[in-house]
């Protein structure tokens, strides 16, 4: 990933399309008991969570959804796109609006997970990923001034 900064916000999206779009599938059929109370957990409350705590649980509720689809691969696989993310996007450049929404799409994904609903998950993350794609492009235009 040493490209990361000629990667462009399309580029990296579409990846975490082709990965985490079936992977919230996948989770919602393979879940343990554990692993949807460790995403319950994952969830923030964008108005009591600011920071760095915010992103940390955002980045954990992916890292545990990946991790329920019973594919430890797909976590390695993920690992250096999800620095990139991390190193990359400006978080105190979040246009106003984004955690909250970023929240309700975790709340949303969770229960479509807890109901092993793979179709809905599948659709929920796919708008999620949709949802961070404008708010994506809007950071990296800040913090490239």
């Amino acid at each position: 990933m040493a490209a990361a900064e000629r990667v462009t916000v399309g580029q990296l999206m579409s990846l975490r399309h082709l990965l985490e779009v079936p992977a919230a599938g996948e989770a919602a059929r393979h879940r343990t008991d554990e692993q949807l109370e460790d995403l319950r957990r994952a969830e923030f409350d964008p108005a009591e969570s600011t920071g760095e705590a915010t992103y940390s649980a955002n980045q954990d509720f992916h890292l545990v959804l990946l991790r329920a689809t019973g594919n430890p691969l797909l976590e390695v696989i993920t690992a250096p796109l999800f620095r990139v993310l991390a190193t990359r996007f400006g978080r105190d450049h979040a246009p106003d609006g984004f955690w909250s929404c970023v929240a309700d799409d975790h709340a949303e994904l969770h229960d479509l997970v807890a109901a092993r609903d793979s179709d809905g998950a599948i659709t929920a993350m796919r708008r999620h990923l949709d949802h961070l794609t404008g708010a994506y492009l809007q950071m990296d235009r800040l913090s490239r001034g």
